[in-house]
């Protein structure tokens, strides 16, 4: 299995646009929704050239007997439930999905997330694109974990019936793409591997990186962590990072973005609060800008995270981000390139002697500084996730319409988990 390089991905020449019936839950418009990837994906795929027919905003639909099922597992038994995952809920998606598709003439559907596809039913080639898979997130996040066994049961089943009968899986890492084969015995050959790209809208060039990079204080070093769980985040791991680099004799800034210290926290002088930025507002997008821009170090100890693409945000800033090796973070950080990554028992020492070695060297600062933003610019951004994905999609039609006899598959080996035993 491999990923096309960027200077691979070039437009393949075709009588017309594939026409893409693109299907989100929520509305794809709206760039606050799941972090702006479905709004930012349908823009990219539109820049690789082709056609996009939205579909969605999508009704929910519980089955009162779910519901009442939900209340007994969360309030009596203290367990996470998701009916949103409930074979019922998913169908009544299916069908409006199914409506929608009566009129339009597009060549493929193109699901971000999968739940809307799970149980469609069309003779149309299905993509998706996920950041990970049931089977990922099972135990990893807090949401995931500890979940009722109903939750559980028809989690892997809507995913084992999404998984196999889609003709192609645009994954954001490794990672992702690893749990998919390895639990749910996805086909290798079906799998495109694209980084996503930055929140927002890069018009930055080395020149102006350059600026950047000199205009950062070699005196005072500027952490900036950004995120709305401050568990999750890694929050207590960079405040102690922090205070490690001050009694080292680094002068340091704390910078926090997003959700707020816990009250009983007594913060020292040299961390500064700034709370949730709207990048939808102008005056808010500017200091967050300015935070990026005047900032050394994007530091973010983050305990779960599927792929991360405030990490991406940080290189188009040439600032270097220092966070943890998980989930898919090693994707969104090249080691050595666009920063460094820990192990997840890493201690705040480990991420303060990373800070402080290369902090004290500025020339090598500087490169990967430039680094980071030359990975931002030639892997991480949504025009490079665009011609990637269309690519991939375009070669999975052609196999379509010019079929080659099946490859033997191996069986995975003993070691291969099967989703039964994963529902254990």
């Amino acid at each position: 299995m491999s990923s096309p390089q960027p200077e691979q991905a070039e437009k393949i020449p075709q009588e017309r646009p594939l026409r893409v019936a693109f299907v989100t839950p929520y509305d794809s418009r709206d760039i606050r929704n799941f972090s702006g990837s479905g709004y930012h994906i349908a823009l990219a795929l539109e820049e690789a050239g082709m056609e996009i027919e939205r579909i969605g905003l999508l009704k929910n639909r519980h089955h009162p007997i779910n519901v009442l099922r939900y209340l007994w597992n969360s309030k009596v038994l203290g367990l996470n439930d998701h009916p949103q995952r409930d074979p019922g809920f998913l169908r009544h998606y299916a069908r409006q999905v199914e409506h929608a598709l009566r009129d339009s003439d597009a060549d493929l559907v193109f699901g971000a997330g999968g739940l809307a596809l799970a149980y469609l039913e069309t003779d149309l080639p299905m993509v998706l694109w996920t950041d990970s898979t049931f089977a990922g997130l099972l135990d990893y996040y807090d949401k995931f974990s500890n979940l009722s066994k109903r939750t559980i049961k028809n989690g892997h089943a809507y995913e084992k019936s999404l998984l196999d009968r889609i003709d192609l899986a645009i994954l954001s890492s490794q990672w992702a793409a690893d749990v998919a084969i390895d639990v749910y015995d996805f086909d290798p050959a079906k799998v495109c591997i694209a980084p996503l790209g930055a929140g927002f809208e890069c018009k930055r060039t080395e020149s102006d990186i350059e600026k950047l990079i000199e205009q950062r204080s070699g005196d005072v070093c500027r952490l900036l962590w950004v995120g709305v769980d401050w568990d999750r985040k890694g929050g207590d791991i960079t405040m102690e990072t922090a205070r490690l680099l001050n009694e080292r004799g680094i002068p340091t800034e704390l910078l926090l973005v997003g959700v707020r210290p816990p009250a009983d926290l007594d913060l020292p002088e040299w961390v500064k609060v700034f709370g949730y930025l709207d990048k939808r507002d102008a005056a808010q997008r500017k200091q967050l800008d300015d935070l990026f821009a005047t900032s050394h170090f994007f530091l973010l100890p983050t305990k779960a995270e599927g792929y991360g693409i405030v990490f991406c945000e940080a290189s188009s800033f040439g600032l270097p981000s220092v966070a943890t090796r998980t989930g898919g973070t090693g994707d969104a950080i090249l080691e050595g390139v666009s920063g460094w990554l820990h192990e997840p028992n890493s201690p705040a020492s480990d991420y303060a002697d990373t800070i402080e070695r290369c902090f004290r060297n500025q020339e090598g600062y500087a490169a990967i500084a430039r680094s980071a933003f030359q990975d931002y610019q030639t892997r991480t951004n949504w025009t490079v996730f665009g011609e990637i994905a269309a690519k991939a999609m375009r070669e999975m039609i052609d196999r379509r319409r010019n079929p080659s006899p099946p490859a033997t598959r191996s069986s995975g080996g003993d070691d291969t988990p099967s989703v039964a035993e994963a529902v254990k």
